[in-house]
C-alpha cells in the first residue's frame, strides 16, 4: 500500500455505532488503488464496507470495549478521529420485545422462554450502571407477543402520572392490561384498535391509490367489541 501524509480525515459519521455497525470517514487524500487502506476502530482492523478517495465505509469489529473509541487510517498519519460504540449491557434477553425506561434511566426488559414457559425471571431492570438485576418473576411468556385475559401482576410504580399505556391487542385480549393500567393511574390507556384501521386504510391507499375513511369504521368496530363485551 501507497503511503501518504497527505491523507486527511474531516469527519466521522454517525458519531454512535455499535458491533457490526457502518461508521463513514469523510476525508481527503485516501490512496483506494492498487490496494485499499486499513482503517482501525479502538485498535482493532475494521472491513472497509466501501471506499473512494474522499470516504471510506468501515463495518465496526466484534470485541470494542465500547465508549469513546479512536477511529484511525494507517496511512493517515497522526490523523485521529473518535466515536462512540455502544457496549452491551446484558445477555440473555428477548431481543424482539420493545424496552421501556423509567423516569431514573432503568431500562426494563423480557426475557421469554418457549411458548408456555415459566422463566426463573420474567422481566429484569438494567440500571443506568449497566448492572442486571431481577425485577419480576412468575410470568408466562413475558413478551407482549403474548396475552391473556388473566389479571396483571406488574408493580403500578412502572406508571408514571402522565404515562401512556399502549397495547397492541384490543378487545378482550387487552382488557388485562389497560385495566391494569387504569388501577396505576396512567394518564390514558389505549389498545391497538385505532392502529389496526389506519394501518388497514394506508395498506388500501397504497394499492388502490385512495384513502378510505376511518372514522365510521373505527365507530362501527368499536361498538361490535362493546356489544361483544356485554354479552
Amino acid at each position: 500500500m501507497t503511503s501518504s501524509n497527505s491523507s486527511r480525515i474531516s469527519a466521522v459519521r454517525p458519531l454512535w455505532a455499535v458491533e457490526g455497525g457502518l461508521v463513514t470517514i469523510a476525508g481527503t487524500g485516501f490512496v483506494v488503488d492498487p490496494s485499499l487502506p486499513r482503517v482501525f476502530i479502538g485498535g482493532l482492523p475494521a472491513r472497509l464496507a466501501t471506499a473512494s478517495p474522499h470516504e471510506l465505509t468501515a463495518i465496526v469489529p466484534a470485541g470494542l470495549d465500547g465508549g469513546h473509541t479512536p477511529v484511525r487510517i494507517d496511512e493517515a498519519l497522526g490523523e485521529t478521529a473518535y466515536v462512540e460504540i455502544g457496549a452491551p449491557l446484558a445477555t440473555g434477553l428477548h431481543q424482539v420485545d420493545s424496552p421501556a425506561f423509567d423516569a431514573d434511566g432503568n431500562l426494563y426488559v423480557t426475557f421469554s422462554g418457549s411458548r408456555g414457559q415459566e422463566a426463573p425471571v420474567s422481566i429484569f431492570r438494567v440500571t443506568r450502571a449497566g448492572t442486571r438485576e431481577p425485577f419480576v418473576s412468575g410470568i408466562v411468556n413475558a413478551t407482549s407477543l403474548g396475552h391473556g385475559i388473566d389479571a396483571f401482576a406488574l408493580p403500578f410504580g412502572l406508571v408514571a402520572r402522565r404515562a401512556l399505556c399502549y397495547d397492541l391487542s384490543y378487545g378482550a385480549a387487552a382488557f388485562a392490561f389497560l385495566a391494569w393500567a387504569r388501577a396505576a393511574n396512567a394518564g390514558q390507556a389505549i389498545d391497538g384498535l385505532g392502529m389496526l384501521v389506519e394501518q388497514a386504510a394506508e395498506s388500501f391507499a397504497i394499492w388502490h391509490g385512495v384513502r378510505p375513511e376511518t372514522d365510521p369504521v373505527y365507530a362501527e368496530l368499536r361498538g361490535e367489541l362493546r356489544m361483544r363485551a356485554t354479552d
